[in-house]
């Protein structure tokens, strides 16, 4: 029998992009039930994304990124900045892994 995977949804990691998500829906003074009327889905698809309960994708994050009238730019920047930290207390021979994996953004950029 293999253990079970942990959910990425209750990562250190995600619960920081929730938290940013939750104080930029907070500092546009906007309730869960509003954002969920933009975004054309039920209050409880905006509460159980900021319970930890489901994941946002790239696409939904950045129409989000929009009701709450942010720059996508600045918002990565300081998400990346938070993530960074975190991740500096963790291994780093797995970090380095990681890294050696993932291709260059240029060249990801230049795909059709």
């Amino acid at each position: 029998m293999y253990a079970r995977r942990p959910n990425p949804v209750f990562t250190d990691e995600y619960k920081i992009i929730r938290d940013a998500l939750i104080a930029a829906r907070r500092a546009s003074g906007m309730s869960q039930a509003q954002v969920a009327a933009r975004l054309g889905k039920a209050k409880s698809h905006v509460a159980l994304i900021e319970r930890g309960q489901r994941r946002v994708d790239s696409l939904e994050l950045l129409h989000l990124l929009e009701i709450f009238y942010l720059d996508a730019g600045p918002f990565f920047s300081e998400l990346a900045a938070s993530l960074s930290k975190l991740n500096k207390n963790s291994d780093p021979a797995v970090r380095r892994s990681a890294a050696s994996r993932a291709p260059p953004l240029s060249a990801v950029a230049g795909r059709q």
